[in-house]
Parts: structure tokens; sequence; C-alpha cells
């Protein structure tokens, strides 16, 4: 994969699910609104977090800041608890996060096992119960979610919040070209819609998603090609590529190879797309 971060819409707007147990994976890089934080209950993971690397082991939490661009690249044996608090259920918390964070990586493996992880498998457990009443339910989530940070404040260090005000001023942006992305997008235009200078707004981009516009919005077209493709392989790949706003089939198959240097027949056929 290339080092480009994709906003991931997707996650702020739709994503219910508060805690996820989740296997082996390879997740290119990308960002959102929502804090996310992953336990590691077996094997290991690279993960590259804002620009930096860090390796987890079995008990180790990662924890990802509101619009950090990460990635993660686990071992065949990983399981790991991810959780992806909604604003209502961390308001306690807001005004703290507003302005600190934690390090990535929180590697007191003994204070995690033991303190940590049975709130997220209780926290799973009510998540999972059908039995439970929809706001009794939101009042134990709410309550496992309070213990959950209050614990992570108690134990580790706090650092000042760098990325937050430069990505959120993005946010409108990076949705209009995840739902406007077959269009002929230019630098001008988006300068212009959205009232930026188009040199600042040109460094700004660069510096938020780590590439230029135009690799970003074929990069959201491959994501869809991808997406797309796989649920009915018999689509014509040609229709499907001018679909999503390529101009040609070489712009098509050089961005496609720009994020996963193979090209469509390859990837289809490999076993990193199988395990997806």
């Amino acid at each position: 994969m290339n080092d480009t971060s994709f906003y991931e819409l997707v996650q702020d707007r739709t994503y219910d699910n508060l805690i996820s147990d989740i296997g082996p994976t390879n997740y290119p890089s990308h960002f959102h609104k929502k804090t996310e934080i992953t336990y590691m209950k077996n094997g290991n993971c690279l993960s590259v977090i804002n620009n930096e690397k860090y390796f987890a082991e079995k008990d180790d939490i990662l924890f990802i800041p509101e619009y950090y661009p990460h990635s993660y690249d686990t071992s065949p044996d990983a399981e790991r608890l991810v959780i992806l608090p909604t604003q209502e259920l961390k308001n306690d918390f807001t005004a703290l996060a507003d302005t600190k964070t934690f390090f990535c990586l929180l590697s007191d493996k003994d204070f995690n096992r033991q303190k940590i992880l049975p709130i997220l498998t209780d926290m799973l457990k009510v998540q999972e119960d059908g039995s439970i009443e929809k706001r009794a339910r939101f009042l134990l989530l709410k309550g496992y979610t309070t213990t959950f940070y209050g614990r992570l404040f108690e134990q580790y260090a706090h650092l000042l919040i760098s990325r937050k005000k430069q990505i959120e001023s993005l946010t409108a942006i990076l949705a209009y070209l995840d739902e406007h992305y077959a269009e002929n997008i230019t630098l001008d235009m988006l300068a212009q819609q959205f009232r930026y200078n188009k040199f600042y707004f040109s460094k700004l981009f660069n510096s938020c998603v780590n590439d230029n516009l135009k690799n970003y919005v074929n990069g959201i077209r491959i994501k869809k090609f991808v997406e797309t493709y796989s649920l009915d392989p018999a689509q014509n790949i040609t229709r499907l590529a001018l679909d999503l706003g390529f101009e040609s089939m070489p712009s098509f198959y050089r961005a496609f190879k720009r994020i996963y240097h193979c090209c469509p027949k390859e990837y289809f056929a490999s076993p990193v797309f199988e395990k997806q």
C-alpha cells in the first residue's frame, strides 16, 4: 500500500458498534473523527500512526486520537478488540480529550490485562446481548466507557493534541470528495467552492493526507472499484473504471498499481484479498 491517508466517512456517519472483535487485518492508512483504540488479545500488529511505526504485542493497547492517520498489518494469529467510542458515550471526557491524548502505544501489559481487558470483555457482552433494552444498554456502555477512560487517565501519561484543529478544517472537503469522486474535481474548483487560497489549500491538503488532490481522488476511486468489483466479478472492468471517474484505462491501471503494487487480476487472486 502507499502512504496516502483516506478519510473514512463511513466510520463517522454510520458505524454503530462501540466495540468489535476482529481477526487478522491488513488495512491501509485512513483517519476519522472517532478515537480508535485497539487491544491486542493475541498475536502482534505493525501499525503506522501519524507517520510513526508502532509494534504492538499481546496485551498492548494502540491508542489513536481523532483524525490521526493509521494503518494495520497484523500477524495471521492476531485477535483484536477495536473500540470506536461515539461522542455521546465519551461526553464526560470531551473537555479533556479536546486538548490531551495518550502515547499511541500503551504497553503496561499487566495493567492492561488486569484492569482494561475485563472492562472491554464486559462491554462486548453488553453490546451483543439482545435481551437488554436499548436505553439500558446505552447507559451500561456509557458506564463502561467512562470506567475505561478513567483507568487510562489514571495509569498513562498525557500528550497535547497537535493535529485535530488542522484536519477538522478539511473534513467537509474530504466528505465532499467521498461523495463526488466520479466527477471532474480540480484544485481550483475546490479552493473556490470552499473559499480557500489555492496555494494554502494545496499545502494544507498535502500535509493532512500525505498526498496531492489528484492521487487522493484516484485512491477513492480505486477503493470504490475494489468494493464494487468484489461483489460482482462478472462486471466489465473498463465500464466500471470509467463510471468511477477515470478518464482512461492507463490512468486506472497506474492508480491501481500505485496503491496495491499489482494489477487488478493479481490482486483479486491474492491471499491478501481473500482474507478481507
